[in-house]
């Protein structure tokens, strides 16, 4: 995929607790499922973790699940939760709402689920999105960005690092390194 760099500018990202159909393997795409019990478990977890980290503003997916868990880490800082529509997770169609066994990933890059993207079109908005939220944020605190699984596949195989998922609630400082030659960093924060 040809794309234009990120801004060189760290930022933290942070995927959202376990909802049941986590639990029970089951596309979720752009459903718009809550958290459940375990997971906002997690959320409340993982507060401590982000509690003395200075990051300026939160960017959250519209969806419950992403929500509720930036409004529990929120809890010890205040910021502005920014709901942006970009960091939504991969729209998969009518994949969604059916086990995994029958989800597409990004090998199928080319082919468009009935009534969802392309593997491709979701890496091109997960990126322009980013852009524009590091863009739109100081250079001194960066962003908290609170999404999904694959927008956090996206992000990582943009940077170089396809192999790296990320659990519920796992907790990630990505930082830039030196162009041209040095890459990005991706440090976890949690065990997820």
């Amino acid at each position: 995929m040809t794309a234009l760099p990120l801004p060189l500018k760290s930022f933290y990202f942070m995927r959202h607790g376990e909802t049941d159909w986590n639990k029970d393997n089951i596309t979720m795409g752009q459903m718009d499922i809550p958290l459940n019990q375990t997971g906002l478990h997690q959320a409340h977890l993982a507060r401590p973790l982000l509690r003395d980290t200075e990051f300026s503003v939160i960017y959250s997916s519209p969806l419950k699940r992403a929500l509720q868990t930036a409004e529990i880490v929120n809890m010890d800082h205040q910021h502005s939760i920014i709901r942006h529509a970009g960091l939504m997770e991969c729209h998969w169609g009518d994949k969604q709402g059916r086990p995994h066994a029958c989800f597409l990933t990004a090998s199928d890059g080319d082919q468009l689920p009935s009534g969802g993207e392309t593997w491709l079109q979701f890496e091109r908005r997960v990126l322009a999105t980013i852009t524009e939220i590091l863009n739109s944020s100081p250079q001194h605190r960066p962003p908290l960005i609170v999404a999904h699984g694959g927008v956090f596949i996206a992000l990582a195989t943009f940077l170089g690092q396809p192999d790296l998922r990320a659990g519920n609630c796992g907790i990630y400082h990505i930082l830039p390194g030196n162009p041209p030659l040095e890459r990005w960093t991706i440090k976890s924060l949690s065990d997820n």
